[in-house]
């Protein structure tokens, strides 16, 4: 594995898409998984001094079997508790110069958060994820899944084998590239990353196995994938040489194997928008990642780039 020293001077061009998140949402229900992954929403608030939501809300379904003259008295009690653990966590940070605001919301967990994103103009959404098995995945991943399909911003989820550091380094990003408008997208936010934390890039690109094709059919397709992703660095202005993989099978897993094969800090992908039963209907190339991955992933909603309101990330440098 090549050795992770500088190679280049930096000149940030303008016009370069930014990721320079200004108001980020951490969406959390106080469970281990979000504990995971508070310390994630904490060093990324710090490095870009993001103001920071801090938001929980409550499921009104949780009082469907209490009885009615006690409903009232009830809710005020979980209240008051989720507003002592949304302070509990506040204070969890004692740096003076992060900007924090608590949310305590009642509704639909994943409209509320939705409705939050779109009226606060968050950039970074970050939350946590758990359960590697079909079934736990149903539980949370759709949430989490519903969530980063709808929200119209990056989303930082961090799935719980994700291991956190005391400080987050980003040394390694690994970016897969399937050369549509959208993954070129996510790459253009990877680069940003890769210059502000003076990380190495890894592309990866995943063939489809054809049987059919003979040896030199298929040397000729990893060899034009290859030619296709240098093009992509042409002048790329990033403190590191940018490796480049190729590989042949199943594109989830053998970006997981990459990611892991390179010790990854952090994968940056392109996500599709869905509708919020699509983590029932089967379980899709991003989720499967997500869920297995050793490390945060970067969800980068399709035509990110072509948006220019306050919600968008894909802000040019001036």
């Amino acid at each position: 594995m090549p050795e992770l020293a500088p190679q280049r001077s930096l000149n940030t061009r303008s016009g370069d898409l930014q990721f320079a998140p200004r108001v980020m949402l951490f969406a959390t229900d106080f469970s281990r998984a979000c504990q995971n992954a508070w310390p994630y929403a904490l060093a990324i608030a710090r490095e870009y001094h993001s103001k920071l939501l801090l938001a929980h809300v409550i499921d009104p379904l949780i009082f469907a079997a209490v009885p009615s003259e006690l409903a009232s008295a009830a809710k005020e009690q979980v209240r008051r508790e989720k507003e002592d653990q949304l302070s509990n966590l506040q204070r969890s940070e004692s740096s003076p110069q992060l900007d924090f605001e608590p949310l305590l919301r009642e509704g639909e967990i994943t409209d509320v958060l939705l409705r939050i994103v779109h009226e606060r103009g968050v950039q970074l959404l970050v939350a946590g994820t758990r359960g590697r098995s079909q079934t736990k995945r149903l539980l949370l991943g759709s949430m989490a899944e519903k969530i980063f399909r709808q929200a119209g911003c990056p989303s930082l989820v961090v799935p719980e084998r994700a291991s956190f550091h005391e400080t987050f380094v980003i040394r390694r990003i690994l970016c897969p590239i399937d050369f549509s408008l959208d993954s070129h997208t996510a790459l253009a936010f990877a680069k940003s990353i890769a210059r502000r934390h003076g990380a190495q890039l890894i592309l990866v690109h995943v063939l489809r196995e054809n049987l059919s094709m003979a040896k030199s059919e298929n040397e000729w397709a990893v060899h034009d994938a290859q030619n296709r992703l240098r093009k992509l660095l042409a002048d790329d202005n990033l403190p590191f040489e940018t490796l480049i993989e190729t590989t042949v099978g199943l594109a989830a897993e053998q970006i997981l194997q990459t990611a892991t094969a390179y010790h990854a800090d952090l994968v940056v992908i392109s996500v599709h928008p869905a509708a919020g039963t699509v983590a029932h209907e089967r379980e899709r190339k991003a989720y499967k990642i997500i869920r297995w991955s050793r490390c945060a992933v970067l969800t980068v909603p399709r035509f990110l780039g072509s948006m220019a309101g306050s919600n968008s990330l894909a802000v040019a440098e001036r």
